[in-house]
């Protein structure tokens, strides 16, 4: 199976409609409906079962799901890692000690603030760093930054 195709299969599986999986995948629903139907030509086996009114997934598609979910997942995954190691960013995450409670920041007027993109789904990809930072902590009482790690 392709990627492309696999992506169909897992999105079809998922909308139980071919016209919404056009949509979200950004191609035509005859190429949806192609796919499918070259896979189920492929595996000599109905993967959906379809009405007018209808679409559900047949056993051996809700099985096929089942399998190849985990697999494709992985790759995104391993794709994500290759396209932050190539950004300079690494799997490894930072986080900086809190300073006791009651007790001020070094720097008179520095602030705690938090940054987070998507963090628990970017830190569990490998592709982001956390931490806190303190406004004011920078030069000249700038913000301080983050600053991606050399591998």
């Amino acid at each position: 199976m392709e990627r492309r195709d696999i992506e169909i299969f897992l999105t079809l599986a998922e909308e139980l409609h071919f016209g919404r999986t056009a949509e979200r995948l950004g191609v035509s629903g005859a190429r949806v409906s192609q796919t499918i139907k070259r896979l189920e030509r492929r595996f000599g086996v109905d993967l959906f079962q379809r009405t007018s009114r209808k679409v559900t997934l047949t056993l051996v598609g809700s099985a096929l799901r089942d399998d190849v979910q985990a697999g494709y997942q992985r790759i995104q995954d391993g794709i994500a890692k290759a396209v932050a190691a190539g950004r300079g960013f690494t799997a490894r995450a930072r986080v900086r000690p809190r300073l006791p409670a009651g007790r001020p920041h070094p720097r008179p007027g520095a602030q705690r603030t938090s940054h987070h993109a998507r963090a628990g789904a970017d830190l569990a990809a490998g592709v982001a760093d956390a931490g806190q930072r303190w406004r004011g902590d920078g030069p000249g009482g700038q913000p301080g930054r983050a600053v991606p790690r050399p591998s």
